[in-house]
């Protein structure tokens, strides 16, 4: 089984760290009924603009979080992953189980 534990060594790129894996699961529950009904994750979307996630490598000084440049991609492959994970669980169906993603190229 693969491990993608995400780090970060700044205190802004925790904080973003920790965004993307309390908002992981709720994207994630929601990613299959889209992908379904060829919908656009409109509360997604939302939820991660009001948590501040697309402001992530603005200056704090600019209301921003204040992270460097590679902490987003890997807060990003987080929530891809949390994704992929939900979506492989709801296809395979009960009793069968889950693989794990494959890491993105970055």
């Amino acid at each position: 089984m693969l491990n993608h534990e995400l780090t970060a060594n700044t205190e802004p790129g925790r904080r973003l760290i920790a965004l993307a894996e309390q908002l992981g699961p709720e994207l994630a529950e929601c990613a299959g009924k889209h992908d379904h009904d060829a919908s656009y994750p409109f509360a997604g979307i939302d939820a991660l603009r009001a948590h501040g996630y697309f402001a992530a490598p603005v200056p704090e000084a600019l209301g921003g979080l204040g992270v460097s440049s590679d902490i987003p991609e890997q807060a990003q492959r987080g929530l891809r992953e949390a994704v992929a994970k939900r979506q492989a669980a709801m296809q395979d169906g009960p009793g069968v189980p889950v693989m794990e993603p494959e890491p993105v190229a970055s």
